[in-house]
């Protein structure tokens, strides 16, 4: 606040109005050479008033709340006189000619993280304005006649903010990280050999601001700052596309990449970038440490700690924990203050535990579910997995719906003269009725509008819509019906998750609907199976963690996205057996443990666990679980000595438990009795 006079100062040097603080500074004043990497870098603007609003928001500090709204007035005063409304971009708000916090690429329009930010800062700025009034009124008119406050201004921050153009690739799911960012050749990270890091000390910037490659993270750092804006599966799918090509040659990277890394359940890369931040300097990590220490990186550390590993967020003063411990640990301890209250936040690997130390109450969310804890009395919570939900795909599982959707295509494949059997039909499984679209007339002589595909697909809805009125309870696969109510009366979850957006009408024609807690909208998913975004949704409607939910799936496409999900995953069908056209069937590894242990080995450079396959469509096995299920113990899977599916529920006491195990003999599913005595 003591140097925002030179802000004021250095806006109007570039002919704005408000206030743009520097880069690097000594005393105030901008310090910066080279204004491509200093002074374009407007985003310090956006992350200062991010700080600030945090700050108010957790602390309730009164004393400075004058001062820290008039930092957010002067910041959304820039911002709103940067940004234009742009004709050729649907008069969307566009900040151009800017440098994100990827200093290796510079001077582009709408690079998302300034974007996003500085709407940040103008919603900010007006919530504030309007605290601050509530607050004490004569605070407010001293303030607002002292910067000569217009009583349009905050509804002008906000239609900037409402405007404010967000880059999204529709083709890759991704959100760009600026206007001409995708348009550039990727340079991958693993290409470049040790020696020629960092990459400015070998290459000249012109170079560099050729290829799509990241000093450090940029669009990722938004989605950490403000994930509750970004699906689960949004900010994986960003994850796997830019953390490949950042270098991390800025020491304030790693950090970020750990965070978002602990949260999209990558343990063992988590645990990698928190190690080069944590040993920035004791390892000499960028070679530089002559120069002095990286007071950032330190601070980084604790980030990854907390915000990594205990999967801390703190949205609008909220307190909420999604814990992940690495393998190597055994427990993390902290203390996090809130205004006068201290909580103590205890991480296992089996449970977590939060104790008030001080304050009389404190409302907390853990992974997801609402909790208050009190003085004195510690509040402790299961991180073992348990089964919780059940997450199935409709044909294939639930019903063999396959054949209407093969003659509804074939009827308009005829119609259109595209050669069409059922070998092809077979690469329509799990893909959404567009997506099948664009293979089929790929096919086709001719090339087809975007209107002309969406009157097509419209078409073959409306066959298939037809087809599917003959379908009644007697199309149950054979088992399922049983196996529902089995879940249900278990109290264990079930959730749809099918590409077909008529999913709803086929089940109530099934008569089951009422044994689905809830059923995903495939309209409203950015991407289709095999990206996981269609099960990270419904665990997120049955408020269930991921660990503990199961997918089942027919088709390699959702076998794949049930694994990116991180979830066990149950494939049906001839598909999933060697040479059966997708990947050999493959069994859990075997341990002693809880599966736990190999959800987290396998989720490295792979998520997920591999599928659990079943020869018969018949839904017998899924039965044969399903009678385990009402005991509500603990999931164990893994194989026996000879090889066979072995699948335990139990307290894992030695000798503990049923244990099950699944062969084929003869078309049938055999029961064997396991050590446990079960049947």
């Amino acid at each position: 606040y003591r140097t925002l006079s030179f802000a004021r100062g250095r806006a109007a040097q570039l002919d704005r109005r408000g206030a743009l603080f520097p880069w690097r500074t000594i005393n105030g004043n901008e310090a910066s050479a080279f204004f491509p990497a200093g002074t374009a870098q407007y985003h310090i603007n956006a992350d200062i008033a991010y700080a600030v609003a945090r700050y108010l928001d957790v602390t309730g500090d009164d004393g400075f709340r004058e001062m820290g709204t008039e930092i957010l007035v002067e910041t959304a005063r820039f911002w709103s006189d940067l940004g234009d409304y742009v004709p050729s971009m649907g008069n969307a708000f566009c900040i151009n000619c800017v440098t994100g916090p990827d200093e290796y690429t510079a001077l582009v329009n709408n690079n998302y993280y300034t974007n996003i930010m500085a709407r940040e800062n103008l919603l900010n700025a007006a919530r504030h304005l309007e605290i601050l009034r509530e607050k004490d009124g004569r605070a407010w008119e001293s303030l607002a006649a002292r910067i000569g406050l217009r009583a349009e201004e905050p509804d002008e921050w906000k239609r900037a903010a409402g405007a404010m153009y967000l880059p999204w690739d529709e083709e890759l799911g991704v959100h760009p990280q600026d206007d001409s960012f995708l348009r550039k050749a990727r340079w991958e990270a693993a290409d470049i050999p040790p020696e020629k890091r960092p990459l400015l000390m070998h290459y000249h910037p012109l170079t560099i601001y050729r290829y799509q490659v990241l000093k450090q993270a940029d669009l990722v750092l938004a989605e950490m700052l403000l994930g509750h804006y970004f699906s689960r599966a949004q900010k994986k799918r960003d994850f796997d596309y830019y953390d490949p090509i950042t270098t991390a040659d800025s020491s304030l990277s790693p950090c970020i990449q750990g965070v978002m890394a602990a949260e999209l359940g990558y343990k063992e890369t988590s645990y990698r970038h928190f190690m080069r931040s944590a040993r920035m300097d004791l390892d000499d990590v960028n070679g530089n440490v002559k120069d002095g220490i990286h007071t950032a990186a330190m601070a980084g550390s604790w980030i990854s700690l907390v915000y990594g590993f205990a999967g801390f967020r703190d949205n609008g003063g909220e307190f909420s924990f999604s814990p992940s411990l690495p393998d190597a640990w055994n427990r993390l301890t902290f203390t996090l203050r809130k205004g006068e209250a201290a909580l103590e936040v205890t991480i296992g690997h089996e449970e977590t535990a939060y104790l008030l130390k001080r304050g009389s109450s404190m409302r907390i969310i853990h992974e997801g579910k609402e909790h208050t804890v009190c003085c004195g009395s510690p509040l402790v919570i299961s991180v073992r997995p348990e089964l919780e939900a059940v997450i199935f795909d409709l044909d294939g599982v639930i019903t063999d719906s396959a054949e209407y959707h093969y003659l509804a295509w074939k009827r308009l494949c005829d119609e259109l003269s595209i050669p069409f059997d059922r070998e092809f039909n077979h690469r329509l499984k799990g893909v959404s009725r567009m997506a099948s679209l664009e293979l089929l007339l790929g096919r086709a002589e001719r090339s087809f509008t975007d209107k002309e595909k969406e009157e097509l697909a419209a078409r073959k809805n409306g066959y298939y819509r037809e087809l599917i009125r003959r379908i009644t309870p007697d199309d149950l696969l054979p088992g399922i019906d049983i196996l529902l109510r089995e879940l249900k009366d278990a109290g264990i979850r079930t959730a749809l998750a099918s590409a077909s957006r008529n999913a709803g009408e086929i089940l109530g024609y099934l008569d089951v609907a009422d044994r689905f807690d809830a059923v995903t909208d495939p309209a409203v998913l950015k991407k289709g199976k095999p990206d996981p975004e269609q099960f990270f949704l419904a665990a997120e409607m049955l408020g269930v963690p991921r660990r503990n939910c199961i997918g089942v799936e027919d088709a390699q496409a959702g076998v794949d996205a049930i694994r990116s999900a991180g979830m066990i995953s149950v494939g049906i069908g001839r598909c999933f057996q060697p040479g059966g056209g997708g990947r050999p069937a493959h069994r859990l590894p075997h341990h002693a443990g809880r599966f736990r242990s190999s959800v987290d080995r396998a989720q490295g450079n792979v998520p997920g666990v591999p599928p659990l396959h079943q020869d018969e469509r018949s839904a017998a096995l899924l039965r044969l679980r399903a009678a385990l299920y009402r005991s509500r113990g603990r999931y164990f899977a893994g194989t026996d000595r000879r090889g066979k599916e072995r699948f335990r529920l139990g307290d894992g006491a030695a000798g503990g438990g049923r244990s099950f195990r699944a062969d084929r003999v003869g078309g049938l599913v055999r029961r064997h009795r396991g050590r446990g005595g079960g049947p």
